[in-house]
Protein backbone atom coordinates (compact mmCIF):
# COMPACT_ATOMS: atom_id res chain seq x y z
CA UNK A 1 0.00 0.00 0.00
CA UNK A 2 1.33 3.46 -0.86
CA UNK A 3 1.84 5.72 2.16
CA UNK A 4 -0.56 8.35 0.81
CA UNK A 5 -3.26 5.96 -0.32
CA UNK A 6 -6.64 6.60 1.28
CA UNK A 7 -8.32 3.51 2.70
CA UNK A 8 -12.07 3.24 3.23
CA UNK A 9 -12.97 1.49 6.49
CA UNK A 10 -16.47 0.41 7.41
CA UNK A 11 -19.12 3.12 7.61
CA UNK A 12 -19.94 4.38 11.11
CA UNK A 13 -22.28 3.95 12.78
CA UNK A 14 -24.58 1.08 11.78
CA UNK A 15 -22.34 -0.89 9.40
CA UNK A 16 -21.94 -4.60 10.01
CA UNK A 17 -18.73 -4.87 7.96
CA UNK A 18 -15.46 -4.78 9.93
CA UNK A 19 -12.85 -2.07 9.27
CA UNK A 20 -9.81 -2.88 7.16
CA UNK A 21 -7.28 -4.74 9.35
CA UNK A 22 -4.59 -2.50 10.76
CA UNK A 23 -6.56 0.78 10.76
CA UNK A 24 -8.18 0.39 14.17
CA UNK A 25 -6.44 0.55 17.55
CA UNK A 26 -7.01 -2.18 20.14
CA UNK A 27 -6.03 -1.97 23.81
CA UNK A 28 -6.71 -4.45 26.63
CA UNK A 29 -6.88 -2.76 30.05
CA UNK A 30 -6.95 -4.28 33.53
CA UNK A 31 -10.16 -2.45 34.42
CA UNK A 32 -13.66 -3.98 34.84
CA UNK A 33 -15.96 -3.50 31.86
CA UNK A 34 -18.73 -1.84 33.88
CA UNK A 35 -16.27 0.73 35.23
CA UNK A 36 -15.08 1.59 31.70
CA UNK A 37 -18.61 1.80 30.31
CA UNK A 38 -19.75 4.10 33.13
CA UNK A 39 -16.71 6.36 32.73
CA UNK A 40 -16.66 6.88 28.96
CA UNK A 41 -19.46 9.45 28.89
CA UNK A 42 -17.69 11.65 31.43
CA UNK A 43 -14.20 11.56 29.91
CA UNK A 44 -13.10 15.23 30.12
CA UNK A 45 -10.12 14.91 27.77
CA UNK A 46 -9.48 17.53 25.08
CA UNK A 47 -7.56 16.84 21.87
CA UNK A 48 -4.51 18.54 20.38
CA UNK A 49 -6.82 21.22 18.98
CA UNK A 50 -8.20 22.05 22.44
CA UNK A 51 -11.70 20.73 21.69
CA UNK A 52 -13.45 17.89 23.60
CA UNK A 53 -12.69 14.40 22.31
CA UNK A 54 -16.09 12.85 23.11
CA UNK A 55 -18.74 14.21 20.74
CA UNK A 56 -21.84 12.23 21.67
CA UNK A 57 -23.52 10.15 24.37
CA UNK A 58 -22.49 6.55 24.93
CA UNK A 59 -24.65 3.83 23.37
CA UNK A 60 -25.10 0.37 24.88
CA UNK A 61 -25.81 -2.60 22.60
CA UNK A 62 -28.23 -4.88 24.45
CA UNK A 63 -27.36 -7.91 22.32
CA UNK A 64 -23.55 -7.80 22.40
CA UNK A 65 -23.10 -5.70 25.55
CA UNK A 66 -20.74 -3.35 23.66
CA UNK A 67 -20.52 0.27 24.83
CA UNK A 68 -19.91 2.76 21.98
CA UNK A 69 -19.18 6.47 21.94
CA UNK A 70 -18.35 8.84 19.06
CA UNK A 71 -15.01 10.62 19.44
CA UNK A 72 -12.80 13.02 17.50
CA UNK A 73 -9.19 12.12 16.74
CA UNK A 74 -7.16 15.33 16.54
CA UNK A 75 -3.88 14.97 14.62
CA UNK A 76 -2.52 18.48 15.10
CA UNK A 77 -3.56 22.09 14.46
CA UNK A 78 -3.12 21.86 10.67
CA UNK A 79 -5.10 18.67 10.14
CA UNK A 80 -8.86 18.23 10.45
CA UNK A 81 -10.00 15.91 13.24
CA UNK A 82 -11.17 12.43 12.22
CA UNK A 83 -14.50 11.01 13.37
CA UNK A 84 -13.91 7.73 15.18
CA UNK A 85 -15.92 5.17 17.14
CA UNK A 86 -14.61 4.07 20.53
CA UNK A 87 -15.93 0.67 21.63
CA UNK A 88 -15.59 -1.00 25.02
CA UNK A 89 -16.19 -4.75 25.33
CA UNK A 90 -15.96 -7.25 28.17
CA UNK A 91 -12.66 -9.15 27.72
CA UNK A 92 -12.34 -11.35 30.81
CA UNK A 93 -13.75 -11.74 34.31
CA UNK A 94 -10.73 -13.14 36.15
CA UNK A 95 -8.82 -10.92 36.15
CA UNK A 96 -11.36 -8.25 35.13
CA UNK A 97 -10.31 -6.77 31.79
CA UNK A 98 -11.89 -4.62 29.10
CA UNK A 99 -11.09 -4.38 25.38
CA UNK A 100 -11.00 -0.81 24.06
CA UNK A 101 -11.04 -0.37 20.28
CA UNK A 102 -10.76 2.90 18.36
CA UNK A 103 -12.28 2.48 14.88
CA UNK A 104 -12.29 5.04 12.03
CA UNK A 105 -15.70 6.08 10.71
CA UNK A 106 -14.65 7.37 7.32
CA UNK A 107 -11.81 7.51 4.79
CA UNK A 108 -8.40 7.16 6.45
CA UNK A 109 -4.93 7.95 5.15
CA UNK A 110 -2.73 5.60 7.21
CA UNK A 111 0.03 8.10 7.90
CA UNK A 112 2.48 8.21 10.80
CA UNK A 113 0.48 11.11 12.27
CA UNK A 114 -2.71 8.99 12.23
CA UNK A 115 -1.15 6.03 14.06
CA UNK A 116 0.68 8.30 16.51
CA UNK A 117 -2.53 10.17 17.37
CA UNK A 118 -4.53 6.94 17.79
CA UNK A 119 -2.04 5.35 20.18
CA UNK A 120 -1.69 8.62 22.10
CA UNK A 121 -5.45 8.90 22.53
CA UNK A 122 -5.71 5.36 23.93
CA UNK A 123 -2.70 5.97 26.19
CA UNK A 124 -4.43 9.03 27.65
CA UNK A 125 -7.74 7.19 28.05
CA UNK A 126 -6.03 4.23 29.75
CA UNK A 127 -4.30 6.51 32.26
CA UNK A 128 -7.58 8.28 33.02
CA UNK A 129 -9.47 5.01 33.49
CA UNK A 130 -6.74 3.71 35.84
CA UNK A 131 -7.64 6.32 38.48
CA UNK A 132 -9.79 5.13 41.45
CA UNK A 133 -13.48 4.84 40.56
CA UNK A 134 -16.53 4.16 42.73
CA UNK A 135 -18.06 0.72 42.25
CA UNK A 136 -21.08 1.12 39.92
CA UNK A 137 -24.54 0.06 41.06
CA UNK A 138 -25.12 -3.29 39.35
CA UNK A 139 -28.77 -3.65 40.34
CA UNK A 140 -29.98 -1.51 37.44
CA UNK A 141 -27.63 -3.00 34.84
CA UNK A 142 -28.40 -5.81 32.47
CA UNK A 143 -26.88 -9.23 33.12
CA UNK A 144 -23.80 -10.11 31.05
CA UNK A 145 -24.54 -11.82 27.77
CA UNK A 146 -23.52 -15.44 27.17
CA UNK A 147 -20.58 -14.20 25.09
CA UNK A 148 -19.34 -12.08 27.99
CA UNK A 149 -19.32 -14.99 30.42
CA UNK A 150 -16.40 -16.66 28.63
CA UNK A 151 -12.92 -15.56 29.63
CA UNK A 152 -10.32 -15.15 26.93
CA UNK A 153 -8.07 -18.16 26.34
CA UNK A 154 -4.34 -18.25 27.07
CA UNK A 155 -1.76 -20.03 24.94
CA UNK A 156 1.89 -21.00 25.42
CA UNK A 157 4.38 -21.59 22.62
CA UNK A 158 8.12 -22.26 22.55
CA UNK A 159 10.90 -21.02 20.26
CA UNK A 160 14.13 -23.01 20.40
CA UNK A 161 16.31 -20.44 18.64
CA UNK A 162 14.92 -16.90 18.76
CA UNK A 163 17.52 -14.39 19.92
CA UNK A 164 15.58 -11.18 20.49
CA UNK A 165 17.44 -7.84 20.27
CA UNK A 166 17.13 -5.37 23.13
CA UNK A 167 14.86 -3.11 21.05
CA UNK A 168 12.40 -5.95 20.41
CA UNK A 169 12.33 -6.89 24.10
CA UNK A 170 11.69 -3.27 25.06
CA UNK A 171 8.79 -3.01 22.59
CA UNK A 172 7.26 -6.29 23.82
CA UNK A 173 7.58 -5.12 27.43
CA UNK A 174 5.90 -1.80 26.60
CA UNK A 175 3.05 -3.52 24.71
CA UNK A 176 2.55 -5.92 27.63
CA UNK A 177 2.48 -3.15 30.25
CA UNK A 178 -0.07 -1.16 28.22
CA UNK A 179 -2.24 -4.15 27.29
CA UNK A 180 -1.86 -3.62 23.55
CA UNK A 181 -3.39 -6.28 21.32
CA UNK A 182 -2.78 -6.73 17.61
CA UNK A 183 -5.28 -6.89 14.75
CA UNK A 184 -5.93 -10.57 15.53
CA UNK A 185 -6.96 -9.82 19.13
CA UNK A 186 -3.74 -11.35 20.51
CA UNK A 187 -2.06 -9.80 23.55
CA UNK A 188 1.31 -10.66 25.08
CA UNK A 189 0.88 -11.65 28.75
CA UNK A 190 4.45 -12.71 29.52
CA UNK A 191 7.64 -13.69 27.74
CA UNK A 192 10.40 -15.88 29.20
CA UNK A 193 13.78 -15.91 27.44
CA UNK A 194 17.49 -16.53 27.92
CA UNK A 195 20.68 -15.53 26.04
CA UNK A 196 20.73 -18.89 24.22
CA UNK A 197 17.56 -17.97 22.33
CA UNK A 198 15.13 -20.19 24.22
CA UNK A 199 11.83 -18.27 24.34
CA UNK A 200 8.49 -19.13 25.89
CA UNK A 201 5.54 -16.89 24.95
CA UNK A 202 2.38 -16.63 27.04
CA UNK A 203 -0.34 -15.01 24.95
CA UNK A 204 -4.03 -14.22 25.22
CA UNK A 205 -6.18 -14.58 22.13
CA UNK A 206 -9.44 -15.83 20.63
CA UNK A 207 -8.06 -19.18 19.44
CA UNK A 208 -4.98 -21.07 18.22
CA UNK A 209 -5.40 -19.76 14.67
CA UNK A 210 -5.18 -16.16 15.92
CA UNK A 211 -1.95 -17.04 17.77
CA UNK A 212 -0.44 -18.43 14.58
CA UNK A 213 -1.54 -15.37 12.59
CA UNK A 214 0.07 -13.18 15.26
CA UNK A 215 3.41 -14.97 14.77
CA UNK A 216 3.14 -14.95 10.98
CA UNK A 217 2.59 -11.17 10.95
CA UNK A 218 5.83 -10.78 12.94
CA UNK A 219 7.73 -13.08 10.59
CA UNK A 220 8.39 -15.57 13.40
CA UNK A 221 7.98 -19.31 12.88
CA UNK A 222 5.39 -20.87 15.19
CA UNK A 223 5.61 -24.52 16.23
CA UNK A 224 3.33 -26.23 18.72
CA UNK A 225 0.76 -24.02 20.44
CA UNK A 226 -0.79 -25.18 23.70
CA UNK A 227 -3.84 -23.71 25.41
CA UNK A 228 -3.07 -23.36 29.13
CA UNK A 229 -4.76 -22.37 32.39
CA UNK A 230 -3.31 -21.03 35.63
CA UNK A 231 -3.86 -21.93 39.30
CA UNK A 232 -5.30 -18.49 40.10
Amino acid sequence: MHADQTVLPAACPGSAAPPRAGLSFLRIVDIPFRTCAAALETWPHTGQDGRPVVCGPAEHDRDSGTCRVQVRLARGPLRPALRMRLEADHWSSSPPRTALELIPCGPVRPSAAYFRAGHLLLDQLTRWLARPWPVPDRSAEQQPTARQEHDVARFMDFHADLKLPAEALAQIADDTRNGRADQFGVRQVELYHNPEGKVYCLLEGPDEDAIRQHHAALGVACGDVHQVTSLT
